[in-house]
């Protein structure tokens, strides 16, 4: 079984390339690493939707806001 991350943690996510032969999420936290997640994880949806929101919000705040910490600039 996987072990749910934590969506605080998250500053950004991506579709692993379309070359792999496995299907996932990687998931980057605020510190810059990069964690591999099955895409039907049932939390994945959750974490990826505070992400979108998180990345408004500090585009709003011109990245200066302390939820921006890892956050990088789109």
């Amino acid at each position: 079984k996987n072990k749910r991350i934590d969506k605080k943690l998250v500053a950004d996510y991506r579709e692993q390339a379309k070359g792999c032969s496995l299907p996932a999420m990687i998931l980057v936290t605020r510190r810059g690493r990069e964690l591999c997640t099955p895409p039907n994880e049932p939390w994945l949806q959750e974490v990826m939707k505070h992400v979108d929101h998180l990345k408004k919000l500090c585009k709003k705040k011109n990245y200066q806001h302390t939820r921006c910490f890892g956050v990088k600039p789109e």
